[in-house]
């Protein structure tokens, strides 16, 4: 299929497996994916189910990263902190199925703050540079 990952396993895809409509709504009305995660691991079955299903699809495309790539380490972060030792679980079971040399996957404790904190690590690395710091 044809498109971003995030439509797979994303926020609307989750809310669409429940059976929930999420045509016309904007972002901020939509709920975060750590209180989906939060909701699951407090018990939704619904819920937890579909998520686990998106974790397939993350699995199988870590595996595709590390047979390409071959890195030393996968770290999963954002909103999973909830469920993130079960997702992690998931993910080495499927890299020991089907990579030759799987890696080692770790959980970022930074939550939804990753992207953010790389980024601003990344632009303060290029500053560094430029000033030959």
């Amino acid at each position: 299929r044809h498109g971003s990952i995030e439509k797979e396993i994303g926020i609307e895809m989750l809310l669409a497996k429940l059976g929930f409509d999420t045509k016309g709504l904007e972002a901020d009305d939509l709920p975060s994916l750590q209180t989906l995660y939060e909701k699951a691991a407090g018990g939704d079955a619904g819920l937890l189910r579909a998520i686990r299903e998106s974790w397939d699809l993350i699995g199988m495309m870590s595996v595709n990263v590390c047979s390409l790539l071959n890195p030393e380490l996968i770290v999963l972060g954002g909103d999973i902190l909830p469920l993130a030792d079960e997702l992690k679980a998931r993910i080495e079971e499927l890299l020991q199925q089907y990579c030759l040399d799987p890696c080692e996957v770790k959980i970022s404790m930074q939550g939804a703050r990753a992207s953010v904190i790389g980024a601003v690590q990344v632009a303060c690395g290029r500053v560094y540079r430029q000033l030959g710091i």
